[in-house]
């Protein structure tokens, strides 16, 4: 790394630029060669237009360096040193949209440990909230706690913390509905997973997204029910938010299996249709798996499409 970075910082025709400039600083930091970083900064500097871009971590600190901090501090799994680093930002009286964004990053990565640390991530929300009155100000921190709740608690929990979203003056968005559908699939509860789903079919201000159908559709294909599973496919067509190949690819494999023949065909020739030309060899690669064309009508077809 400090090869590949040394090769770059003597490459003199962007080295008067001050974006360059700061890209070498940074990538030092980031490489841990703390020496070389400061050495860049403090010796080169004169040669270079600087702004609070350059001073940022040395002297200036802003918003987007604590971001850059926190998050860094939860990849390495310190989340003490995350949390002070918020606190100091409440101090020095950063906005709240600051306070929140540092607080989703945390709860995320306590949440998203091997093991997680459930009870610290509730314990730093209670104080943030309760104790110190930060106010959340959007919906996101409290996304961040309904798909915890989804995966490793119950719908109930689930729908107990959207009702407290309202009673905080947050209205739940298509992130939280489909947090909920999840925690429905998780437990294996299809008929109110669907419930929910269809109420927010035709809902302007919360409607399903991409996100929403995979989810329905993966967890219907865990199940055994592909049927199911294609009718929510052709409902994903009908809105133009179809799911990625590889949920469609589970979804294809069990209606053969189930000798569904017609409906694998159909979902393929739609996808086919609505992907990106780049995708036209994996159907067409899935179509001869999985023996629904030869490998002769594949390759006619494919030299069709691309003359086409």
């Amino acid at each position: 790394l400090e090869t590949l970075i040394d090769e770059q910082r003597n490459n003199a025709i962007y080295y008067n630029e001050e974006l360059f400039f700061s890209t070498l600083i940074r990538s030092y930091g980031r490489a841990s060669l703390w020496r070389h970083a400061s050495r860049t900064f403090f010796s080169d500097i004169k040669w270079t237009p600087r702004s609070v871009l350059s001073f940022n971590t040395f002297l200036s600190p802003d918003k987007i360096s604590y971001g850059i901090l926190i998050k860094s501090y939860c990849e390495a799994g310190l989340h003490g040193k995350a949390i002070e680093i918020m606190m100091r930002q409440m101090e020095e009286g950063e906005e709240q949209g600051v306070n929140t964004i540092a607080l989703t990053t945390i709860l995320s990565s306590l949440y998203m440990k091997l093991k997680g640390e459930v009870e610290v991530a509730e314990n730093l929300w209670n104080e943030m909230v309760k104790k110190k009155g930060c106010e959340v100000m959007d919906n996101s921190a409290y996304n961040v706690r309904l798909m915890n709740a989804a995966l490793k608690e119950s719908p109930e929990r689930v729908l107990e913390l959207i009702q407290e979203m309202s009673n905080m003056g947050l209205k739940p968005d298509t992130i939280s509905y489909n947090c909920l559908v999840t925690a429905y699939c998780e437990k294996g509860m299809f008929d109110e997973a669907e419930k929910v789903f269809d109420g927010l079919q035709g809902n302007i201000c919360v409607a399903p997204n991409v996100a929403t159908f995979r989810t329905l559709i993966l967890h219907l294909c865990c199940s055994g029910l592909y049927e199911q599973g294609y009718a929510v496919f052709k409902k994903s067509v009908y809105v133009h938010k179809i799911p990625d190949f590889d949920t469609l690819q589970h979804l294809v494999v069990g209606l053969v299996r189930n000798k569904k023949i017609n409906d694998a065909n159909g979902l393929i020739r739609t996808a086919k249709n609505e992907f990106p030309p780049s995708f036209l060899d994996e159907w067409e690669k899935l179509e001869e798996e999985l023996g629904l064309v030869s490998k002769t009508d594949a390759s006619s077809s494919s030299a069709q499409e691309h003359c086409n």
